[in-house]
Order: C-alpha cells, then sequence, then structure tokens
C-alpha cells in the first residue's frame, strides 16, 4: 500500500507491504514511477499487487505491478447530511386515495404524509387503510409500492451503507470518512458509525452537488426527526474515494476468441483461455463444459446498441432508438440516457444470461457515447450501474476510448478493433490499417495495460498472412490478439 496523508499541514508518505518484498515492491514502484510505471501512482492512495514473474524470489522491474484498488480523491471539505424514510405513523393529516400512473389505487394515506413523499421520494404506511408497504413517488413514473425504499437504481436502500453523492461521482464508488472535521456536533455513537463504516455511492439527489454526501439512515424514528441525533450536518469532513476492485480472472489469459456470429464448435472453442460467445446460443450445460476446460466463458452483451433479433426486442421503446447501424441490419444506435434501457440490460437480460452459467459480460458498442457525447455521463453511469449490480462478475469493455478514463476502474478488460487489419465495407476486402494509425493505438492500449487492465485486440483479417501480422503486432506491446472475420460466426485457430 502506498498512501499520501496530510497530519498537521505536513505531508506523510506511508509505504507499508505484506512481507518484506510486498514493501520492496511498493518501494520500487516510487523509483521507477517515471520511467517504469507512468500511469500506476494515481490517486491519495493505491493498493499494489506484486508478482515473481521471472520467480526469482527477488523484487526486481522484470517482476509485475499490478493497482487493485486506488483512492482516487480524498477531500477535506465535504459537507456530510442525512435523509430518511418518512414514517406516516408521526403524521396527522386526513386520509386520501394514493393512485399509481395506470389509476390502480395502492391505498389511503395521510395527505401532509403524502406530500413528504413527494419530496423524500419515499415513505412507510402505517398500515391504517394500506397495507403499511413503503410507498414511492418519481417524477416520471409517479407512485409506486415496494417492501423496501430504492435508490435512484432501484435497488434497497441500506442504512449506514447507501449514500447519495454528486452525478460526477460513479455509482459504486466507496467512501471512506477519515476525519469529522473541527465541529462535528455528533454524538461519539454516531462518529464511530461515520468513521468506522464503508458507504456507496447509490443513490443521487437534486441538492446532492459537489463535495456533498449524503447519508441514509434508515426510518423516521420521532416527530421531530431533525432533533435526532441521526439528523446530520456535518462541515469540513475529510472524505475519500475509491473505486471499486477489479477481478483479477483474467491475469492467466494468454489468448482469446469471440464468437458471436454461429453456435457450436465446442471442442475449438475450448483452446482458449477466454471465450466471448452469444448468450442466446448456448445452453447452460454447454457453458458448464467450456468452463471445466479451464477456459473463462463470458457473454456477449452490446449496450450501445438495441437488436431485433433478441428475445426482449419487442421490450424497447421506440423513443429509445436513434438511428439503424450502417451495413447491420436490424440493430439500432440506443441513446443510453434512457433508465429503462440500462434497466431493462442490468435487471432482464443479465441475470438470465448468469443463470446459464457464465463468468461475465463482453460490453460492445461503448463507442455509441463517441458518437453521440452528450450521452458520455449516463454511458458512464451505466457501467458504474453494472457493476455495482454483478461485483463478481467479469467485465471486459469494447471500443470505449473516448470514457475509458471514467471507466476503466470498474473494467477487468478492454478490447480493441481494428487495430492492425480491418474490413473495407466499401471494397469488400480485408486490409491493412495504416502503420502510423496503428502505431498510435497499440502505444494507447499498452499505456492502459498499465492501469492493470488486460489488453484484448480484435482484427478483421481471413489470410494467415494477415494474421500473423495482426498477431506479431499486439503481442509486441504485450496486448492479446485474435484475428477473424467479419461476421465473426467461425472460430479461427492462428498459429
Amino acid at each position: 500500500m502506498i498512501a499520501l496523508h496530510r497530519d498537521h499541514g505536513r505531508y506523510v508518505l506511508v509505504v507499508w507491504g505484506l512481507t518484506a518484498n510486498g514493501t520492496m515492491a511498493a518501494c520500487q514502484l516510487l523509483q521507477h514511477y517515471d520511467d517504469l510505471y507512468p500511469e500506476l501512482l494515481t490517486g491519495k492512495a493505491l493498493i499494489l499487487r506484486w508478482q515473481d514473474s521471472n520467480e526469482n524470489q527477488l523484487v526486481d522491474t522484470e517482476d509485475t505491478l499490478t493497482v487493485v484498488e486506488t483512492w482516487i480523491n480524498c477531500n477535506s471539505d465535504y459537507l456530510i447530511t442525512s435523509y430518511w424514510t418518512v414514517n406516516e405513523q408521526f403524521y396527522s393529516g386526513g386520509k386520501v386515495p394514493v393512485r399509481d400512473a395506470n389509476g390502480l389505487l395502492l391505498g389511503f394515506y395521510k395527505d401532509d404524509f403524502v406530500a413528504d413523499v413527494q419530496v423524500e421520494g419515499w415513505g412507510r404506511g402505517d398500515g391504517l387503510g394500506n397495507d403499511g408497504r413503503y410507498l414511492g413517488y418519481d417524477p416520471s413514473f409517479g407512485f409506486m409500492k415496494s417492501d423496501s425504499p430504492l435508490d435512484a437504481y432501484g435497488n434497497p436502500l441500506v442504512p449506514w451503507r447507501t449514500v447519495a453523492a454528486d452525478p460526477s461521482i460513479p455509482r459504486g464508488t466507496k467512501v471512506y470518512i477519515v476525519d469529522l472535521g473541527p465541529n462535528p456536533n455528533v454524538t461519539d455513537e454516531v462518529a464511530d458509525i461515520l468513521l468506522e463504516s464503508e458507504f456507496l455511492v447509490s443513490d443521487r439527489g437534486p441538492s446532492i452537488r459537489g463535495h456533498h454526501i449524503d447519508v441514509y439512515v434508515g426510518d423516521q424514528t420521532r416527530k421531530e426527526m431533525d432533533e435526532s441525533p441521526y439528523a446530520l450536518y456535518i462541515e469540513g469532513a475529510t472524505v475519500c474515494l475509491s473505486g471499486p476492485t477489479v477481478n483479477s480472472a483474467l491475469e492467466g489469459v494468454k489468448n482469446w476468441v469471440c464468437f458471436i456470429g454461429g453456435s457450436g464448435s465446442l471442442r475449438n472453442l475450448s483452446k482458449f483461455d477466454l471465450i466471448v460467445v452469444d448468450p442466446d446460443s448456448y445452453s447452460a450445460d454447454e457453458i458448464e463444459w467450456l468452463k471445466s476446460k479451464g477456459g473463462e466463458v463470458v457473454a456477449y452483451v452490446s449496450i450501445g446498441t438495441a437488436e431485433n433479433w433478441r428475445w426482449y426486442w419487442s421490450l424497447v421503446r421506440d423513443e429509445w432508438k436513434i438511428a439503424p447501424i450502417e451495413n447491420w441490419d436490424g440493430e439500432w444506435y440506443v441513446n443510453v440516457s434512457y433508465s429503462g434501457w440500462r434497466a431493462l440490460i442490468i435487471r432482464d437480460v443479465m441475470p438470465r444470461i448468469l443463470d446459464k452459467g457464465f463468468n461475465g459480460f463482453f460490453l460492445d458498442n461503448l463507442d455509441v457515447a463517441e458518437l453521440y457525447p452528450s450521452m458520455v455521463p449516463e454511458m458512464t453511469e451505466f457501467i458504474a450501474e453494472i457493476r455495482a449490480a454483478y461485483p463478481k462478475a467479469l467485465l471486459i469493455g469494447n471500443n470505449g476510448l473516448y470514457i475509458m478514463d471514467e471507466v476503466y476502474f470498474y473494467l477487468d478488460g478492454l478490447t480493441k478493433e481494428d487495430v492492425s487489419a480491418t474490413y473495407d465495407w466499401s471494397k469488400a476486402k480485408y486490409v491493412k490499417v495504416p502503420v502510423e494509425e496503428s502505431d498510435e493505438m497499440l502505444k494507447i492500449l499498452s499505456e492502459w495495460k498499465r492501469k492493470s487492465l488486460t489488453i484484448f485486440t480484435l482484427d478483421y483479417a481471413v489470410t494467415s498472412n494477415l494474421a500473423e501480422y495482426c498477431y506479431n503486432r499486439s503481442r509486441e506491446y504485450g496486448l492479446i490478439p485474435y484475428a477473424a472475420n467479419i461476421y465473426l460466426d467461425k472460430v479461427f485457430l492462428w498459429p
């Protein structure tokens, strides 16, 4: 671990490791950060993994250092507030009927309670004229009921765990409160909870902007909740943010295959360490068989486009579609700003895939945010939501360099197409990418490799000479290549 700590106006650099080799590995990064590890030393603190690559039981520059987790930001000017779920038992208004957006009666609730639910988002019914469940309100969807209060993404709020934060802070970011400032004005109990807990950004609020976090503390427990010790208003707190820890399952991958235009070919697929296939083309038994051969099996999921041959096509609303994709019949760019599209993928599509036994997801068409830059914040949020929903799944992004600065710590791997060879649609032939352009891209990808991402290249070639050219160029930069035909409907076993 390497951490930069400010103590009474002085900066203190802390370097610590498990065993002497761990400490030496951290010191090696500090010694060579500007020439060997220019992209690793980021944030205010980080946790490293040292791998004795040459197996000489010594720490040297031939070994591999990867970042497990980075504390990307620490600031001492945070405002900490709290919010809670209002409770109808503390209200005194008259009962009024409440209906959902379709006119269905949800129950009878006190009118002053309903008014506060429209402000706070959720409240617990008193069980008189209603079933005592939580009543929620969203300006876009109206009133609704749930067994638990939900965050902005439809997941249960967790007391003293969920926090709302500025939209620029990705969902899934871990939050650590390390100092409560000069005048916190809280009880010892509350101070201990705040300083010892790990919070998670999983909610938003219209007034939560900048260096401000809002801690969810549970249900209202008294009539004047503002007088509760849980009603927080703490200025000048020191808060550190940390990106999610990535999966290390790709560390042993030496080769890979992307086969999404067909089915079968199990024996050929089993020859690869990482296997990307179409989830609709394989059964759970076939996935289990591939995994039994030692491969990591990842499902292809396009999160930037909708395809009319998918089972969920009928659920894709017309307003989500932007434009059809040239040369790919039946596929449309989608506006990821629509929460309904993101919810469809995360809550409906992905669970079915994981139920088949897949290890994770190959997230295609991230570059829709490059074609439509106004969607960059929402695409960033989308990937953060996926990581938060499936923290143990392998996530490999495809063609997302435009937003990679914002999302790389959520991903385990990155794929880039058309690095050394591509398919020229106008000439209907496979051609080399101009060398200068290819060299520049390989350099960019190698820099991302230094940030603990496993980097894959996907080139388009159907002759052994062109495929060998692509493989040699990628391997020269320490990247993992694959080359195939443009429709990815055949498994190629290149040397």
